[in-house]
């Protein structure tokens, strides 16, 4: 870095601020020691870090796939009172007939155990034999054709919560359907049972690209350097982190794996890989957290005169341990659909 070098924010580029602290992956995925990637206490400033935290990296952190994944990987003491919130990622009981009453339902994260609890739902078997969920807040919203020549029992209203689902059991009737009066049932042996597919479902919006851009365009700016990332061919991604720009082209999501002897249903390391990588004149990104969803990040369009730019490293959360890509030892595959069922849509 140059002695005439100014801090400067590499996120809005002001140098009259305070600055703090920056972690390359942020700090809920883990933390490693003396090892752990942070930037330096010059390159971030305090607005920026606190703005991008709680817009960005909290929503990535409770409110992602990845985020489901972080909080089945907790410790019982860790996280406690978290809210992780079900506005992307939803998870359901299969629908299997040995699920009973509950097939089919929706699940939320429990702040505080961190493991999937049922919500107050709504749930109707249409003609055509599709299953429909609703919560309070979108059942108002729901197609009247849903509800035409229902076959008995259609209609299920299930909940932990006695008033609530009163409240759902009324809004059912209003539409002029007939329910049964509300019982105590227990649970399906099979929702008991230690280990249970779930299905999980969701969609990754503008917010969640821009969480993945920052992680990426953190760690270049970590090897690469602050000096380096302010250059102005690296706007278009700054402004993309930032929000000034919302083209989500910036980042796409790929079917291959980052490490190259895995495959898309087979996969060694179950910890965070973030990399980039020249491709002709552009720079590309990759990260995948917990080696889930991949996706890669247009860090720079055009990087000018040729020349080679590559890093990579893998990060384990539960050894809390840095390596090389270079250095990771291989470890045998295992079936990602074993412990994965998931279907995820970009917008």
């Amino acid at each position: 870095m140059s002695p005439d070098f100014v801090p400067t924010c590499i996120y809005c580029k002001r140098t009259d601020v305070q600055f703090n602290r920056e972690h390359v992956i942020p700090e809920a995925f883990g933390i490693y020691g003396s090892d752990t990637m942070v930037l330096n206490n010059n390159e971030v400033c305090r607005d920026c870090n606190s703005t991008l935290g709680r817009d960005l990296d909290q929503i990535l952190s409770r409110d992602s796939f990845e985020g489901m994944i972080r909080a089945n990987s907790l410790a019982q003491e860790q996280g406690a009172g978290e809210r992780f919130s079900p506005r992307r990622a939803w998870l359901y009981v299969p629908d299997e007939q040995q699920f009973g009453v509950l097939r089919g339902a929706r699940m939320v994260i429990d702040p505080n155990t961190r493991r999937p609890t049922l919500l107050d739902q709504i749930l109707v078997r249409s003609q055509d034999g599709s299953l429909h969920t609703f919560l309070e807040h979108d059942f108002s919203q729901a197609a009247a054709t849903i509800f035409h020549n229902l076959p008995p029992h259609a209609i299920r209203v299930i909940g932990l919560n006695r008033e609530k689902v009163d409240v759902l059991m009324q809004m059912v009737r209003d539409r002029g359907i007939t329910l049964k009066d509300r019982e105590t049932v227990d649970p399906p042996v099979a929702i008991l049972q230690p280990d249970i597919r779930m299905v999980t479902e969701g969609r990754i919006d503008v917010r969640t690209w821009r969480a993945v851009a920052k992680i990426a365009f953190n760690y270049l700016a970590y090897h690469a350097g602050a000096q380096y990332v302010l250059s102005g061919k690296f706007d278009p991604i700054r402004d993309f982190v930032t929000g000034r720009r919302t083209d989500h082209a910036m980042v796409q999501l790929l079917n291959s794996p980052i490490l190259a002897h895995e495959t898309y249903h087979w996969r060694a390391f179950e910890g965070h890989l973030v990399a980039y990588q020249d491709e002709g004149r552009t720079l590309r990104g990759k990260v995948s957290l917990y080696n889930s969803i991949t996706y890669e990040v247009m860090l720079c369009g055009d990087l000018g005169l040729y020349y080679t730019m590559k890093q990579g490293h893998a990060f384990d959360p539960i050894q809390k341990t840095i390596i090389t890509l270079g250095n990771l030892p291989f470890k045998v595959l295992t079936p990602t659909d074993a412990t994965r069922f998931l279907s995820f849509f970009p917008i």
